[in-house]
């Protein structure tokens, strides 16, 4: 953001281009478009108090410290003194002066309680839950433990402590809590930072859920056995159906792959790990459904902490109540703690059903349609009663079935799905190429379509995020998915985590939050042209003697600029995407124009230091009659480097800059830079038009 911070009034916030999102708190004006997606609360609750002054629903919900650190970042100025409403500062000081243990507390509670639940329905109904699933485990700890050593402990079993209305109950008390769910707003999309709980997730939850108390209330009413299979069968295949429904009408275009085992890990989690632990997620969804066709009561309600547990651990990570990594940990033990007991109370059963498990979800693996392998299952539920007895006979009629499935699916290709790409922002290739620069190629989860020097955002935590221009990218047809390569420069600090560093150490096979396309500010081929959306501006480059200017990381919008103007009206491949990889050598800018030469400017402290300088020598030598290449170097040794282009082994100064822009014609200058040298740049070009002194100034600067 710039420095200079401007005064708005109410008009003028309205009056903004309607694509931008801007709100007030506390007096202060905050455009908060770009932060969009990445909300922890959703996209729909900033556009609801869009042009608005959000200060009382900002206070309300209890935002932590982290959020008005990033708050900071979009802030583009202050509301007029004489429209301002004189509301409080941004953080309260009202606990200043209170004990430290109470500050934790408070910010806890204020993390934790919510306006759409002020009596603490769901909440309670949580702790009955809580309580329902400790006392469940200690029992059947205890009717394990009497199987091991063969006597009575203490004299409780299941039998004795749960009677028919006690399980009702607590069914009842696990139902209303899912449903209870659907009064609290939530994002209607995913967010891959970190574990959100979003539209279609609830709606999985709530239905998953459901199934397993409703066959927990058949078990208890229903006493006939064939009546109670039926019944349950049909329960698990209408969540079956209603989960398609669910994520047909709720997937959105960013999120249609997400699921639970596609929640973003901790860094440093190798790809064997997040793999480990995907499989044991998708094992676990067969193993549920098979224990609510073929277990009890007691079987089926431990299908339900991992269920009901997920939301609340979620809840706590987005909160950084708990890290992701405790969230992985604590959701995989809620999946399988009870595994052990059951083998020591039902071996035989229990097996079975971890065996057929494993062959549901090898054989889904290999994108056999799910109703073709559920349906001779459900089948197979509702012929035999399973009990130690008929064990066999179980397995013979479910080996039939099974047969007679693979010879439909040989005989019959188009029930076999198309194979599942990879639902994430996915780091393909990563490499160092200078002492203190990387290049990261990313495939992304779902096509994203860039115009020339647009860029895409990286968020790393709640409160940091980076914008990356990529230097090539390429569609992916078969897969649907866009190929992008970045040129990251890392800047080391001591003192906090920077994008870069992170960056940096991501190897192959990591997965990023990656969200796009941004910036209002892009090259259009077609017009030859610069267009600027916020203030609705086109640059007709064939007017200006154009000027590209570039420090450090910024080199890679200037040199996606550079190449695409060098080289107007060629057909680039995808150039709504910036061009593709593998760009070869095309005929120059169209002669006959008003301005041919293009003069860019590139600063960095080493040759060795330049993220781009075999591209840029390459682009120099494709074009050496449209490129003008002057190469600042402030700390180059005494042997120059062998490139095509004018060397100074100095810093860009006011001075040099006065005799590299003259400004006696339209001259359009972009820079990408630090602030500072981006301020300096300004500075003195707006003196060199001044001393001119003939309005309307020559010289148009543009940031990028």
């Amino acid at each position: 953001m710039s420095s200079k911070l401007t005064i708005f009034t109410l008009k003028d916030i309205r009056d903004m281009p309607e694509s931008r999102v801007v709100i007030i708190l506390n007096d202060q004006v905050y455009d908060v478009t770009d932060y969009l997606v990445c909300h922890p609360g959703g996209r729909e609750v900033l556009l609801e108090n869009n042009r608005k002054d959000a200060t009382e629903a900002f206070s309300a919900i209890g935002h932590s410290d982290r959020a008005e650190e990033i708050l900071k970042e979009y802030k583009i100025g202050s509301l007029a003194e004489k429209e301002r409403s004189g509301g409080p500062p941004l953080q309260s000081n009202a606990l200043s002066s209170s004990p430290e243990p109470l500050k934790r507390v408070m910010h806890i509670k204020n993390k934790l309680v919510t306006e759409e639940d002020p009596y603490f329905f769901h909440k309670i109904f949580g702790l009955i839950v809580l309580l329902h699933m400790a006392i469940r485990f200690i029992v059947l700890g205890l009717d394990a433990g009497e199987v091991i050593i063969q006597r009575d402990i203490i004299g409780f079993n299941s039998d004795n402590v749960f009677s028919d209305g006690t399980k009702l109950f607590f069914a009842f008390c696990h139902g209303i809590l899912s449903v209870s769910s659907f009064i609290f707003a939530v994002p209607k999309h995913s967010s891959q930072n970190k574990p959100m709980i979003h539209q279609m997730f609830r709606g999985h939850s709530v239905c998953f859920a459901s199934r397993a108390v409703l066959c927990m209330v058949v078990d208890v009413l229903v006493q006939s056995p064939e009546l109670k299979r039926f019944l349950i069968s049909c329960i698990v295949l209408s969540c079956l159906i209603a989960a398609d429904q669910i994520t047909k009408y709720l997937a959105t275009e960013d999120d249609r792959y997400k699921t639970t085992n596609s929640m973003p890990y901790w860094r440093g989690c190798s790809v064997e790990r997040e793999h480990l632990h995907k499989t044991f997620y998708a094992f676990a969804q067969f193993l549920a459904s098979i224990i609510c066709l073929f277990g009890s009561y007691t079987t089926i309600f431990f299908t339900l902490p991992a269920i009901q547990g997920a939301a609340l651990l979620m809840t706590l990570t987005r909160k950084n109540i708990i890290t992701s990594h405790s969230y992985h940990q604590i959701y995989t033990f809620l999946l399988f703690y009870p595994i052990p007991l059951f083998l020591v109370l039902w071996p035989a059963k229990t097996i079975f059903a971890i065996i057929l498990s494993g062959v549901l979800y090898y054989l889904r693996s290999r994108n056999i349609n799910k109703y073709l392998l559920w349906i001779p299952v459900l089948i197979m539920a509702n012929m035999i009663e399973l009990t130690p007895e008929n064990y066999p006979n179980g397995l013979i009629i479910g080996a039939a079935i099974f047969l007679l499935t693979l010879y439909i699916v040989k005989s019959n290709a188009k029930i076999i799905e198309t194979e599942r790409i990879d639902g994430n922002n996915r780091v393909v290739s990563h490499k160092q190429i200078t002492p203190d620069a990387y290049e990261l190629i990313i495939r992304t989860q779902t096509p994203i379509k860039l115009e020339i020097g647009q860029h895409v955002l990286i968020q790393i935590n709640d409160s940091l995020n980076r914008k990356y221009t990529p230097i090539w990218t390429k569609y992916l047809p078969e897969t649907d998915q866009t190929l992008l390569c970045l040129r990251i420069k890392e800047y080391k600090s001591t003192e906090r985590l920077t994008a870069s560093s992170y960056l940096a150490r991501c190897g192959e096979g990591s997965v990023l939050a990656l969200h796009g396309p941004y910036g209002n500010k892009f090259y259009c081929p077609k017009n030859d042209a610069i267009i600027d959306k916020i203030n609705k501006c086109q640059y007709n480059l064939e007017d200006y003697q154009v000027y590209l200017f570039s420090a450090g990381s910024g080199i890679t919008p200037i040199y996606q600029l550079a190449k695409n103007i060098c080289k107007p009206g060629q057909k680039r491949g995808d150039s709504k995407n910036g061009g593709e990889k593998g760009d070869g050598k095309e005929k120059g800018r169209e002669k006959g124009k008003k301005n041919e030469k293009l003069t860019l400017i590139t600063c960095d402290q080493k040759h060795e230091n330049q993220m781009m300088k075999d591209e840029l020598t390459q682009l120099k030598e494709d074009f050496p009659n449209e490129l003008d290449w002057l190469c600042f170097l402030s700390r180059e040794g005494k042997n120059s480097p062998d490139i095509p282009a004018t060397i100074f082994k100095e810093r860009l100064t006011p001075g040099k800059l006065m005799n590299i822009v003259k400004c006696d014609s339209p001259s359009l200058i972009i820079i990408c830079g630090p602030d500072k040298w981006q301020e300096m740049i300004q500075q003195t070009i707006n003196l060199i038009d001044f001393d001119l002194d003939k309005p309307p100034p020559k010289c148009k600067v543009l940031a990028w």
